[in-house]
This record gives structure tokens, C-alpha cells and sequence, in this order.
């Protein structure tokens, strides 16, 4: 504490050894506002440089002026002291406080980390259901509907096992080659009748399938089988197929799309082996066409290629001739030399026809001693051509049968398409009718079309 006078003379300072000290000018600035009047606190810095804490009151009867000196040091130490011990009891709570935080928040996880783990065995198959002990209301709930959902999962699932055990046990047992594959077209199951049926090679994949496809059926079936596919449709083909243990078969493939709640989820399929079927049709499509004793098509295998031709013709306009004859002197062999030696004489004139018409022709013995040869893309003088060699060739030729030799002749007629013709009927009747100007004319001779 000091006292100084109004004048500017202290008169006490504990620090001073003179009883009355005159300040200094350079008093400083708080000093020198109390001097004029002023009182209260403020800071300031001693004379030794030091801050410090100062309150000045004036006392008027006396004209002194009593002023509180504190240096801020002391002043603060008590609360740099307090908040030290602050500090050290909140560390020492802390220390304490937080690993009994950290256990009570891992008690708290410890069900959901419990829960996450055997989510992770339950979507393996390493767990049947959910076993979290928990008092968490909400959990506990959570932990109810995953075991009820994936309990009524399994139930699908093993009803959906049953149920493909079963079909697949249908269909191998199935005598009938079957198959299934899934929505991309892709093969899941081939039963023991398609494995015996194809062979131990068979393609377990479409692609490898399309490439045993025989060449001429491959695009349709491919088109066919790819359209099924994106449709979600039924398929069915004829086709032949390339087995290594029977060469070529004919199959008769179908398929049905399969749904589920109108999902389209794949396609169930049957293989029949056709091969003998077709073979029994192309025998018999061959014999309805072909003449049993020399092989030569019949009247109505010759009447189809006609009019097959006649449309092309039609079409393009590609020359095109008919050749119809009889034989020369054949009822004397078919009488006297017996209806053995007609048939022979026949087959042998079947032989000549086919050794001298190109291998685009069509070769026909429309019944008795009638024949008839189809020229397509032949002009009229190359038709009369080879009409007049096989003339030459049929009396060039004989049996020789019962000690004698046996002879016939050919009476041939050459017609060409006409602009104006309309049926088959107007080239048969053209050529029939040059046939017969060559049998009137002496036998043995060709003669062409009268409108050429």
C-alpha cells in the first residue's frame, strides 16, 4: 500500500527509505490521474517493470491519496493453483471414467456384433438360426424376424430340392431323350436316354450343339431355337443331327417354356430319334415317284418335276425341253420272248437313257414302253442332240436271249417350253404328237417340236 499527498509527495511506501519521497515526473499514467482527482482499479507496471493490479482512493480531508498496489502474479496464482487442481482431478475422473465408458459401450455392441457374425454363418449354411442372448427389447425383435424369414426360406428350399429331386428322377427315368435349360438357353440336365441316344460325346452346351447340326438344317434351327429364346415361346424342329456312334439321325426336338409366377425361368425339352421314320418316308416318297422295275421315275414323279419346272420356266424363262418315246418292235419281245425278257429289255433301255441324258435331267418310264427324259436349261437343238444319240444308242443295243437276238427302236419326240404354255398338258402333247410323226415317218427317227 502507498499514501501519496495531492502535491505529488509520497509519504509512505513500504519499499521507500525516506520518510517523504517527491515522484517523479514520469509517474506513470494511473498515478497521474489520481493526482488529478481520479479513483478506482486499473493495471499498470511497477517501477521494477513488473504488471500489476492498482486501486487508488482519494482521501479529501487529508488531500492524500491511498493507493492498493498487487502484483498480477500473486494475483492469479490462486487461480492458476485451483485450476491445476481442477485439471488434475478431471484427468484423474477421466482415467477412471473413460475405459468404464468404453466397457459399457462394448457390453452394448456386443449383441449386434454377436449379430452380424452369425448373419454371416446363417447366409453360409454353417448356422440354422439366429441365437443373440440380448434384453434389447428391439433386438431381440430384429433377431425374431430374421430366424422366422430364414426359417420359412429353408421350408422353400427344401421344397424346391423335393421338387427338382423329383423331376430330375422323371426325367431320367423317362425313356424318352429329355433336357432342360435355363432362361439364357444354356443346358442344365440331360437325361440317360439322350446321353444313350447321342452318344457318350454329346454337346453338354446349345453351342456345341448347333455344330453338330447338320449344315443345310443349322441356320433354321439356330434362327429358330435364338427367336424361342427371346419370345419365351415353344419350340419345335425336324433336323439332322451328326452322332458319333449312329452317323446321321433325324430328331424331332421340342421344347416348352416353363413360368413361374409368369417369369419365364427356363425350357424343359424332348428328343425323339425320327431317323427311322424318315427313312421309311423317303422310301416310300420314292416309290410313289419311281418305277419299282428300273428305277426311272413314274408318271407322277415325271408329272411333279414338270410342273416344277414349268413355274421356273415361267419364272426366268429358262429354255428347257421334254423327249417322250415309245420302243420300236417291243411287243414281239414282250410276246414271244416272255414277259421276263420285255422287263429285261425295259431295264436295259433304262440303263441307255440314263448313260446319255446329263445328270441335271430327269429320266421317267411312264408305263409299258413309254418313256419320257426332262431337259432343264437345254435349247431345242441341244435337246435334239441328245435325243438322236440316245436314238442311236437304243438300236445299236440287243439281248441275246432263247438263241436268238432281240432287238427294239426308239421313236422320239422333242418339244420345248412355249410362251403361251399354261399346263404340262401343252408341252406333253407337243412332244407325244412329234413322237408319233416319228413313228409314222418310218420308226427309228426323232423328230422335233413342229411349232420350233
Amino acid at each position: 500500500m502507498t499514501i501519496t499527498t495531492a502535491s505529488g509527495q509520497r509519504i509512505y511506501d513500504p519499499y521507500q527509505t525516506d520518510a517523504i519521497v517527491t515522484l517523479p515526473s514520469t509517474i506513470s499514467p494511473v498515478l497521474a490521474q489520481a493526482l488529478d482527482g481520479w479513483e478506482g482499479e486499473s493495471h499498470e507496471r511497477s517501477l521494477s517493470g513488473e504488471d500489476q493490479l492498482v486501486a487508488y482512493r482519494q482521501i479529501w480531508p487529508a488531500n492524500w491519496i491511498v493507493g492498493v498496489h498487487l502484483p498480477q502474479v500473486q494475483a492469479e496464482a490462486p487461480l492458476i493453483a485451483g485450476m491445476k487442481k481442477i485439471t488434475t482431478y478431471v484427468w484423474g475422473i477421466l482415467i477412471f471414467i473413460l475405459p468404464l465408458i468404453w466397457i459399457l459401450i462394448w457390453m452394448a455392441l456386443r449383441p449386434l456384433t454377436h449379430l452380424a457374425r452369425q448373419v454371416l454363418e446363417l447366409r453360409s449354411g454353417f448356422r440354422p438360426v439366429l441365437d443373440i442372448p440380448t434384453t434389447m427389447k428391439e433386438l431381440r425383435r430384429v433377431v425374431d424376424v430374421i430366424n422366422v424369414t430364414e426359417l420359412a426360406r429353408q421350408g422353400v428350399l427344401r421344397d424346391l430340392a423335393e421338387r427338382e429331386a423329383l423331376l430330375r428322377g422323371t426325367l431320367s427315368a423317362s425313356p424318352q431323350g429329355m433336357f432342360v435349360t435355363d432362361q439364357r438357353g444354356r443346358l442344365t440336365f440331360i437325361n440317360d436316354a439322350l446321353l444313350q441316344l447321342l452318344g457318350d460325346d454329346t454337346p453338354r452346351s446349345m453351342q456345341a450343339w448347333s455344330r453338330r447340326i447338320h449344315r443345310d438344317d443349322r441356320r433354321d434351327v439356330r434362327t429358330a431355337w435364338l427367336r424361342s429364346l427371346v419370345k419365351q415361346t415353344n419350340f419345335a424342329r425336324q433336323f439332322r443331327f451328326i452322332s458319333a456312334n449312329e452317323g446321321v439321325l433325324w430328331l424331332d426336338v421340342s421344347t416348352a417354356a416353363v413360368r413361374v409366377e409368369g417369369h419365364f425361368i427356363g425350357t424343359v425339352g424332348t428328343v425323339l430319334d425320327i431317323t427311322q421314320h424318315q427313312q421309311d418316308y423317303a422310301q416310300k416318297r420314292w416309290e410313289a415317284e419311281h418305277d419299282s422295275l428300273t428305277g426311272l421315275l413314274n408318271r407322277r414323279g415325271l408329272t411333279r418335276h414338270l410342273e416344277e419346272l414349268l413355274i421356273q420356266w415361267q419364272g426366268s424363262e429358262k429354255p428347257t425341253a421334254v423327249m417322250l418315246f415309245d420302243l420300236d418292235h417291243f411287243k414281239p419281245v414282250n410276246d414271244q420272248g416272255g414277259h421276263a425278257l420285255g422287263d429285261q429289255m425295259l431295264q436295259q433301255i433304262a440303263r441307255i437313257v440314263q448313260s446319255e441324258i446329263r445328270s441335271s435331267d430327269y429320266a421317267a418310264r411312264q408305263g409299258g414302253d413309254e418313256f419320257a427324259v426332262l431337259l432343264p436349261g437345254c435349247t431345242p437343238a441341244r435337246a435334239l442332240t441328245i435325243a438322236e444319240s440316245l436314238r442311236a444308242s437304243i438300236a445299236d443295243s440287243s439281248i441275246e436271249a432263247q438263241g436268238r437276238q432281240w432287238q427294239v427302236t426308239a421313236s422320239i419326240g422333242v418339244s420345248h417350253f412355249h410362251q403361251g404354255d399354261k399346263t404340262i398338258d401343252d408341252i406333253l402333247s407337243r412332244a407325244d404328237t412329234a413322237s408319233y410323226r416319228a413313228k409314222q415317218s418310218g420308226r427309228n427317227k426323232v423328230e422335233g417340236d413342229a411349232d420350233g
